[in-house]
């Protein structure tokens, strides 16, 4: 799937991944996945975690404004 993570300042990644992991501020985490049902929720000021083709893994910054 297309992914663009960004944060208030920055993009910070542009391009494919199989899955993105990210922390809800309820302290657990979701993971989206290609076709995914839409999300409305709030995310925790928490490295993202981009799952690439072939397995590999990606950490991002932060999400959050410092």
């Amino acid at each position: 799937m297309e992914v663009q993570l960004v944060s208030p300042e920055q993009v910070l990644y542009v391009g494919e991944a199989d899955m993105v992991i990210a922390r809800t501020l309820g302290g657990g985490e979701i993971a989206f996945l290609k076709g995914h049902a839409p999300f409305l929720g709030a995310l925790a000021d928490s490295p993202v975690r981009l799952v690439l083709s072939g397995g590999s893994q990606n950490a991002s910054q932060s999400t959050a404004a410092s």
